[in-house]
């Protein structure tokens, strides 16, 4: 509930300082605002909003089978977010 909250602020903030992020996009990359965005900005939101869509499930523990010898135990991949990670991606 916390990232989603943090997610959707995010998401908020894009949304209702479009025309400053296209124009900053715009002067730093050399693209035209249109391209700024639909490659930019709208590709983040529509991120952003898969992921509070879809998050929850995504993490949610699968459990995996222990095998007749340990029926008396239980095995799941809990998935568990990194946090911050920073993406170096070419142009």
């Amino acid at each position: 509930a916390q990232r989603r909250l943090v997610l959707r602020t995010i998401q908020k903030y894009i949304v209702s300082h479009v025309e400053e992020i296209c124009r900053v996009s715009s002067r730093d990359s050399g693209k035209p605002k249109v391209d700024a965005l639909l490659g930019e900005v709208m590709t983040t939101c529509e991120k952003i909003r898969c992921v509070n869509m879809n998050g929850e499930l995504w993490l949610k523990p699968e459990y995996r089978p222990t095998g007749p010898m340990m029926t008396h135990k239980t095995a799941y991949v809990e998935y568990v977010p990194f946090g911050v990670l920073g993406v170096i991606a070419p142009w």
